[in-house]
């Protein structure tokens, strides 16, 4: 499946889910002439995720 997302989070016709960000937003860091996102938050504060179980729960919901 491939989708594009705006900045207000929405997608095309084919994207039935959405996320949600349950942490705080990466930094921005400079690494020579590039920038880099880091995460702000700790690794032990980050929420176990399984994206593509959460893929495969929505479309097993949808109707086909």
């Amino acid at each position: 499946m491939r989708t594009t997302i705006d900045k207000a989070g929405r997608g095309g016709d084919d994207l039935s889910g959405r996320l949600v960000r349950r942490v705080p937003p990466p930094k921005l860091v400079r690494v020579g002439r590039r920038l880099v996102a880091r995460p702000t938050a700790a690794a032990k504060d980050l929420p176990d995720v399984d994206v593509a179980a959460l893929i495969e729960e929505v479309r097993n919901r949808e109707p086909r």
